[in-house]
């Protein structure tokens, strides 16, 4: 989390970063494409490196993963890292001039990984350098100890790449790996027994059959673990229930905010906290209140931003409740019915009630986030800010309608009713004008921005989160189609530089009706 956090604010600042920082969307956005491509998946209820191993070997194929345990594995076919692939696609000619896709990778086999150490010493590097389960702060007197002549005479970008370095020359030189230390490292074997992903992909069995427990001792729902495990709900929902847990990743947002992104949905987790504790905590309803000082059993640790730390701070959930004042337990959830369902959604987000036509249910949720988050920005959302977000509703679903200019037979929303009354030729053009913002790179950062968006994203991924959790009463947001964040950022500084909406879209009348209708019932709604 700390190096994110510094990876993310150098990025911010304008600094040139090799390091990568995930978008907190991106796990979603992989689950929802996974979905539509019909491509099996599957959540393990806790540490999955070994699972996942068996089942690689088992298929013969590589792990893709950001995980760098991996590459101790010994894995038949191999690791390959997700900062290895370029993700530009890639063409080749295959048999009968058929066109086959690729994206370039670069594939990492344990046997070729440092060959001059050998594999067997692979888990004790990993025990030096730091992992997931030994902080490399353990080994700094160690580190410190070593001396080495040719690290000491290079200019190193990062104190990692020195202290890796000096590990492994330290290795090099031993005459066996016992010599001068004695520590008991695990061993990164891969079982020979089934995997029990295979298993459950090959429907033999349920993966993580035995229950798990809330803090209570009591067994949570199976409801719940089998929608967990089909990768239907947040798997981060797990440590919440079971460690009262939340570490919320840092994005690429103003460094020079005091409070991070995550703030602006705080109240929507506070639910989420609720519903997933609502069994754990029943002892303490009697108590009127949930977290007070008697009762810190039901308080969610987050662990967050502040400015340029990781700090980390008790937060109280807050329990849900019908309209008829029932409040709902985590077992309550598959016997409420959709409308209660949607209802509970409805109060919590605090959405409007829309007079639209073709107001599906699908765009009463994105709008009813976008509402929600311009209301509870902490840093005050602008004008540049809401219309670059209803322009991209649009103009990923012009992209949609010309992808799939068939689609008929089901409820078209407001959007898509509107562009599927518009030619082909003219939804191209305006896909080719709005497209060049969604590729615009710029090296200016501008924080502001950068800022808002951000939290915008952190309210479209617990309102998803807390769908998902009500059984998706309302359609789960597909991200592709609301969100881009590259078109927001490029988008939004071109209206900041009063090039206006107007001028792109002044020769397409119909679009330009149904961007300024939505625009104003939006404002309508929040009473701006």
């Amino acid at each position: 989390m700390k190096q994110r956090l510094e990876n993310a604010k150098r990025i911010a600042s304008g600094i040139r970063c090799k390091k990568r920082v995930m978008p907190i969307l991106a796990f979603d956005t992989f689950k929802a494409v996974l979905k539509k491509l019909s491509i099996p998946f599957a959540v393990c209820d806790f540490e999955a490196d070994k699972e996942i191993a068996m089942l690689a070997n088992t298929l013969n194929c590589p792990v893709l993963s950001n995980d760098s345990d991996f590459f101790i594995f010994p894995l038949t076919g191999g690791f390959i890292s997700f900062d290895k692939v370029i993700f530009n696609l890639q063409e080749i000619k295959g048999e009968n001039n058929s066109v086959e896709h690729f994206l370039r990778a670069r594939l990492y086999h344990v046997d070729n990984f440092f060959p001059s150490l050998g594999k067997e010493v692979l888990p004790l590097l990993a025990a030096l350098l730091g992992n997931d389960y030994i902080d490399k702060d353990v080994f700094k007197s160690f580190n410190d100890s070593i001396q080495s002549n040719e690290c000491e005479t290079q200019d190193w970008k990062s104190p990692g790449d020195k202290r890796t370095l000096k590990v492994l020359l330290w290795l090099q030189g031993l005459k066996s790996y016992s010599e001068g230390i004695i520590i008991e490292t695990f061993q990164a074997n891969v079982p020979e027994t089934e995997s029990s992903l295979y298993a459950y992909f090959m429907g033999k069995e349920q993966i993580g059959e035995n229950q798990i427990r809330f803090v209570n001792e009591s067994a949570i729902p199976m409801w719940y673990l089998s929608h967990h495990r089909k990768g239907l709900i947040s798997p981060n929902c797990l440590d919440i229930i079971t460690l009262h847990r939340k570490f919320l990743s840092p994005q690429v947002e103003d460094p020079n905010s005091l409070a991070s992104s995550y703030q602006s949905s705080v109240n929507l987790r506070k639910y989420i906290y609720g519903i997933l504790l609502s069994e754990d905590s029943a002892d303490f309803e009697t108590n009127g209140a949930w977290g007070i000082a008697s009762n810190m059993k039901s308080v969610v640790e987050e662990f967050d931003r502040r400015g340029d730390i990781i700090i980390s701070q008790g937060i109280n959930p807050v329990k849900p409740e019908t309209y008829s004042g029932k409040s709902i337990k985590l077992s309550d959830i598959p016997d409420l019915s959709r409308n209660e369902k949607k209802n509970l959604l409805r109060m919590i987000l605090d959405i409007p009630c829309f007079n639209i036509d073709h107001m599906t249910p699908d765009l009463e949720l994105n709008l009813g986030i976008v509402i929600f988050w311009i209301r509870n920005s902490q840093r005050k959302v602008t004008i540049s800010h809401m219309q670059s977000v209803l322009v991209c509703l649009i103009m990923l679903k012009v992209k949609w309608a010309l992808m799939y200019p068939a689609s008929i037979g089901c409820e078209k929303n407001l959007i898509e009713a509107a562009l599927f009354g518009i030619k082909a030729k003219t939804l191209k053009t305006v896909n080719e004008k709005l497209s060049k913002y969604k590729k615009s790179r710029t090296s200016r950062v501008d924080c502001g921005l950068i800022h808002g968006f951000a939290q915008f994203q952190t309210c479209i991924m617990a309102t998803m989160h807390l769908n998902s959790l009500f059984l998706d009463p309302f359609p789960g947001p597909y991200i592709p189609h609301i969100f881009s964040g590259t078109f927001y950022i490029t988008f939004a500084k071109k209206i900041k530089e009063k090039i206006l909406i107007n001028l792109y879209m002044k020769c397409y009348q119909r679009i330009q009706i149904l961007y300024r209708f939505i625009n104003a019932s939006l404002m309508l709604s929040i009473k701006l």
